[in-house]
């Protein structure tokens, strides 16, 4: 029964923001999802939850507020559907060698209007186009890189965080 609410809120969540717009009367990047796109993404989340607890975190009221995700499950139109969540403020990616993150894949999370929180995990130096691309993103106050590092002489870029964490080894 828990798993049907949080299905139903998950639903909910991505069908309200159906008719928003942008406040001048044109449709909002979050109003672009139908109600079948909507089902689906809330199918993909059960999936998530069920593969992995702690996969998905909502809020008191079911609402998603963060989720963990392999770099591949980070294509354009999952981010596109990502940008719908009102209350997503918190990203983790982990990245792989098959799966690196890319400059594309940065960029993108830029549509996830209130994304403060971005943990990535992966292994090596971080490709100075990747680590421009995050420095881009403005709405970050907080970014963690767990065995992913930039250049020294690219750590300049950091102009809007708060916090800056960063692991070069993992436990």
């Amino acid at each position: 029964m828990k798993r049907l609410m949080l299905a139903l809120i998950t639903v909910l969540s991505a069908c309200q923001l159906l008719a928003s717009d942008d406040g001048g009367g044109k449709p909002s990047v979050q109003s672009l999802m139908t109600r079948t796109e909507a089902e689906e993404f809330s199918e993909w989340v059960m999936g998530l939850e069920g593969n992995w607890s702690e996969a998905v975190a909502r809020d008191d009221h079911g609402a998603i507020t963060g989720l963990r995700l392999a770099s591949e499950q980070a294509t354009k139109p999952r981010l596109r559907q990502l940008a719908t969540l009102p209350k997503l403020i918190s990203l983790e990616l982990y990245a792989s060698a098959k799966h690196p993150l890319t400059v594309r894949t940065v960029q993108q999370l830029a549509e996830i209007p209130k994304l403060e929180r971005l943990a990535v995990h992966c292994s090596g130096v971080l490709d100075t186009e990747v680590w421009n691309a995050l420095c881009g993103l403005r709405s970050l106050r907080s970014v963690k890189l767990n065995a992913a590092y930039p250049r020294q002489e690219d750590l300049n870029q950091v102009t809007n965080l708060i916090q800056l964490a960063v692991s070069k080894f993992t436990a």
